[in-house]
């Protein structure tokens, strides 16, 4: 079997959430770190590489660690899924670093899923399980939704998303880059609203429509190349 019957659900365990809430955490000082650098203008080559080991632990081997103590599937197929996710996290930022340092121009997408959203995945899938009974009411346990049978899957996914080509649209430089409409404001503000409400649940949703919007939005831009191809052979197709 599969699924291990000895092992007791961890989404109880109080420890683990706040493990959870601490990774969420981490994607904040994510944020500040460089935005502090920047202003007091110490920034350095040294000072991006340890960023960058910095966030190899924080969003690739803890999310891991979370997913081996989590997960009651065959402790070698968890320990298989979570290290290719460990390691395609490496690989997502080894290769941030040498396209970042190679191209002068600054991009407004990331090629391949942050690290840090995929990191996002794996947490909120465990903070909103341990906490749908709180959220809606529902008569039933802490890892009613098996988060701990999914979880290896969603964390293989988010590895592959992680070193694939899909692109992503960087949020926040989007949100701090010049003016708004009315209507993008009134979107950053019902989604303030909405995490300040059910952040548990919000968590989820956001970070999992985040994933699937890079999948769409890479799908519709090749599939627009391809419909140009064929209606002018000789028009450049776009690649992703």
């Amino acid at each position: 079997m599969l699924v291990r019957p000895d092992v007791p659900l961890p989404f109880t365990d109080n420890r683990i959430v706040a493990a959870a809430w601490l990774i969420m955490a981490g994607m904040i000082l994510d944020v500040l770190d460089g935005k502090v650098a920047r202003m007091t203008r110490v920034t350095s080559d040294f000072g991006g590489q340890l960023d960058s080991l910095s966030d190899c632990l924080t969003f690739g081997v803890a999310p891991g660690v979370l997913v081996v103590v989590v997960s009651t599937l065959q402790a070698q197929l968890v320990w298989l899924l979570a290290g290719l996710y460990a390691v395609c996290a490496a690989l997502r930022l080894a290769r941030f670093n040498v396209e970042h340092s190679a191209s002068s121009k600054k991009e407004d997408y990331f090629r391949g899923m942050p690290s840090p959203a995929a990191a996002g995945l794996i947490v909120s899938a465990v903070i909103f399980d341990s906490s749908v009974t709180e959220i809606f009411g529902l008569r039933t346990q802490p890892g009613a939704l098996r988060t701990d049978v999914i979880l290896p899957f969603v964390a293989l996914a988010a590895g592959l998303l992680m070193v694939s080509r899909v692109r992503y649209p960087h949020l926040l430089g989007w949100i701090l880059k010049g003016k708004k409409r009315f209507a993008d404001l009134v979107r950053i503000v019902f989604v303030c609203a909405f995490i300040a409400s059910r952040p548990q649940f919000a968590f989820v949703v956001l970070f999992s429509a985040y994933a699937v919007s890079g999948i769409v939005q890479t799908t519709r831009m090749v599939l627009a190349a391809k419909w140009r191809a064929r209606k002018d052979p000789a028009a450049d197709g776009v690649r992703p």
